[in-house]
């Protein structure tokens, strides 16, 4: 199957290219090596399903098995890695429950930033808002997936931290990763990075007005633009999907 992500590497070392352990003296070889796959991950440019082996990963970062190792077990810990005896390690399908369940508490973590950052915004906020839409409508341009991507979270991260909420941002990422991977497959639809920079606008400007209940609503509204598109691309990718925990009830949304 053809992969959805336009021009990505075609091996492990190539879409991995940008993560530089010696970087980051300060922290752990497992920590830098995590923090790479699961951006890799993220972004799809690790595909699910793809083998991850230990020791290509360990000549990829010049280390030895065991921060390799370490970093594998925190990534299936986090669901993003599976590491089966027989069959090997590999990175985790997207489990279609998990979206849903991730699209509903992003949700109610990120109404109530947005309407928090409504009531007490100030001018300097606004312009960083600009800034990054600015930087999402460049990258629409030049169809710069990741600069688009990259820019896209920084707008939500900025709303929370402008509201004045530093520990929100790390929770909702935590939790949406697989959120973002269904995210990256839509991208490449026409007209999708357009329309969400068209909703990061409306969000934006309801801000700028103090309204609270229009920012409320503009954040419900765009996060839950990911809901019809979850069969969609379920069917049109298969082998990146499982129907996991298809007995849990999951709320609708």
């Amino acid at each position: 199957m053809k992969t959805p992500i336009q021009e990505s590497p075609s091996t492990l070392a190539a879409s991995l290219g940008l993560a530089r352990p010696h970087q980051a003296e300060r922290r752990t070889n497992a920590a830098v090596i995590h923090d790479a796959l699961y951006k890799s991950i993220a972004r799809m440019e690790l595909r699910p399903g793809e083998p991850l082996q230990e020791k290509a990963l360990t000549e990829l970062f010049g280390v030895s098995r065991t921060p390799v190792r370490e970093a594998l077990v925190r990534l299936q810990g986090e669901g993003l890695v599976d590491m089966q005896p027989q069959a090997g390690t590999s990175v985790a399908l997207i489990p279609k429950a998990a979206i849903r369940e991730s699209i509903i508490i992003r949700r109610g973590l990120e109404q109530l930033a947005v309407t928090r950052l409504a009531a007490v915004a100030n001018e300097r906020d606004i312009a960083r808002l600009d800034l990054l839409i600015a930087q999402q409508r460049l990258a629409v341009s030049i169809d710069d997936q990741v600069g688009f991507h990259d820019a896209d979270e920084e707008f939500h991260e900025l709303i929370a931290l402008a509201a004045g909420f530093s520990m929100l941002w790390p929770m909702v990422r935590q939790m949406k990763v697989h959120l973002d991977r269904l995210r990256v497959l839509s991208l490449p639809l026409e007209g999708r990075m357009g329309v969400t920079v068209d909703e990061h606008q409306r969000i934006r400007d309801a801000i700028a007005a103090r309204d609270v209940e229009a920012a409320s609503n503009a954040m419900h509204d765009h996060l839950g633009v990911m809901i019809p598109y979850i069969d969609h691309l379920s069917s049109s990718y298969p082998d990146y999907f499982v129907n996991a925990r298809e007995a849990h009830r999951v709320p609708t949304i």
